[in-house]
């Protein structure tokens, strides 16, 4: 059974491809890193600005950053989650659009929501 790191991982390529078939020029938002402890490397994400990825909209000229999430739990719950991760952060309204990326069990495409 996949663990949740991995179907993160998953749902994020899913994003990826699905926004560079629709013509976007998209790129990874995580920064990876290894931190050394004294019983080990430990390897660490961290999402930067609150978001998996992020593309530019040329025909809207903006920037649009995206939060991937996987799984069965309500929308409702899930754009909370999103608007917390982005709440840390100022965005410029007019240049820079939030959206949430839901991918549902056997889901073709994401479901698309504005934060």
């Amino acid at each position: 059974m996949p663990s949740n790191s991995e179907r993160g991982a998953k749902a994020k390529a899913r994003s990826k491809r699905w926004l560079e078939r629709h013509g976007y020029v998209v790129w990874d938002m995580e920064i990876n890193r290894i931190v050394y402890t004294p019983n080990g490397m430990v390897p660490t994400k961290r999402d930067q600005l609150g978001a998996d990825l992020g593309f530019l909209d040329l025909k809207r000229n903006r920037v649009v950053f995206v939060q991937v999430k996987f799984g069965a739990k309500p929308t409702s719950t899930l754009l909370l989650e999103a608007t917390r991760a982005f709440d840390e952060f100022e965005f410029p309204k007019k240049a820079v659009r939030l959206e949430l990326h839901v991918w549902r069990p056997f889901a073709h495409e994401p479901e698309v929501k504005a934060v």
